[in-house]
């Protein structure tokens, strides 16, 4: 995936991310100048997004009904700018629900979730070293 193409898929999901960016606004209501991991640091935190299917992975593909879930479930891997690669997924209860669109979309939002929680804990640590390095914590 070229950097234009990230950009774009990631302009596209974000626009998609109503529920977690209306989260977001909430939780920043009340005071927004304390530390927090906002959506963007998210967003900005990917370098790659890369989007498959169970099924893709198998030695004959052909051979696996569409109807499948190795074919409706839809893995979504985005990549950090560290390294770390973090797994989304999604799949409809019945295969006649699948829709790739809104089966790259919940991936997606799914991996934006876990992701959050990682940046949450890497600011938390900062913000614990910082409070030992000034002796208000030990």
């Amino acid at each position: 995936m070229t950097r234009a193409q990230h950009e774009a898929t990631v302009a596209r999901a974000k626009g998609g991310l109503q529920n977690v960016d209306r989260l977001e606004k909430i939780a920043t209501s009340h005071d927004p100048k304390n530390p927090r991991v906002s959506l963007d640091d998210v967003v900005n935190s990917i370098d790659a997004i890369h989007y498959t299917h169970p099924a893709e992975a198998m030695p004959d593909p052909n051979g696996i009904p569409k109807t499948d879930i190795l074919w409706t479930m839809t893995i979504c891997i985005c990549v950090l700018k560290n390294g770390w690669a973090v797994q989304g997924n999604s799949a409809p209860a019945h295969p006649a629900n699948f829709n790739e669109d809104v089966g790259r979309q919940l991936a997606y939002e799914d991996c934006i979730r876990q992701i959050w929680r990682l940046l949450g804990f890497e600011l938390r640590q900062r913000l614990y070293e910082a409070d030992v390095a000034s002796g208000t914590r030990t």
